[in-house]
């Protein structure tokens, strides 16, 4: 029965409990948007700073990469992966930004730009 299954679905989140097991600082403002790229296994961060983070979360001390992507002109609100075969400039595939600079944004796996849209007002 569906409540049935909703009562031990609620009890089972109840009795989970999360334990922080790092905070990545690397942001000179909020977190406006992040994303877990499969192919490389980053955690990708955008923030109020107009700054892209990549985090190798698999290390023992997460540190943004050495390169911080920093073309975006204002906050980078969303960030979405992007699975390898979408675009012949990301063969391994990669992630596209959204920012409030009016600008979508996509790069490949290394981080490197390869298109830009506009359009938005």
């Amino acid at each position: 029965d569906p409540e049935t299954a909703m009562a031990s679905a609620m009890e089972v989140e109840a009795a989970t409990e999360y334990v922080l097991r790092e905070e990545l600082r690397g942001h000179d403002g909020s977190v406006r948007s992040l994303c877990v790229v499969p192919s490389t296994g980053e955690l990708v961060t955008g923030g109020s700073d107009a700054v892209v983070n990549r985090w190798d979360v698999s290390a023992p001390y997460p540190s943004p990469q050495a390169e911080q992507i920093r073309d975006h002109d204002h906050s980078v609100l969303a960030l979405l992966a992007m699975p390898p075969g979408i675009l012949s400039d990301c063969p391994t595939g990669g992630f596209v930004s959204g920012c409030m600079d009016r600008y979508v944004r996509v790069y490949n796996s290394e981080g490197t730009p390869v298109r830009q849209f506009e359009g938005h007002e």
